[in-house]
C-alpha cells in the first residue's frame, strides 16, 4: 500500500465477511485504517430482499425500505418487522 493509494480498499469476494477480515489485516500492515477497509457484507442481500418485496406488491423498489441483518450466509436474518412499503409497515401493505 504506497503512498499513492488513496482509495479504500473494497474487498469482492466470498466470503464476504471473512475477506474483509482478511483484507484489512493485510492493509493494517500496510499503514491504512481498519475504518477505510469496506465490505459489502449483506448490502446485495439487502436489495434482493426489497426487489423480491417490490416485485410481490406490484411497486417499484425505491419505494421498499428492508434489510438483510447479521453475517452474510446462513445466518443472516431478513428484518421483517422493520421492513416497510413508503411509510406503511410490509405486513399493513400485503393485506
Amino acid at each position: 500500500m504506497g503512498d499513492d493509494c488513496r482509495r479504500p480498499p473494497l474487498p469482492g469476494a466470498e466470503p464476504v465477511d471473512v475477506t474483509t477480515q482478511i483484507v484489512t489485516a493485510i492493509a493494517g500492515r500496510g499503514g491504512v485504517a481498519s475504518e477505510q477497509v469496506i465490505g459489502s457484507g449483506t448490502i446485495f442481500d439487502s436489495a434482493r430482499f426489497r426487489t423480491l418485496l417490490a416485485a410481490h406488491l406490484g411497486i417499484s423498489p425505491t419505494y421498499i425500505d428492508a434489510r438483510v441483518l447479521g453475517e452474510h450466509g446462513d445466518s443472516e436474518v431478513l428484518h421483517w418487522s422493520g421492513a416497510a412499503a413508503g411509510n406503511l409497515s410490509v405486513a399493513e401493505v400485503a393485506r
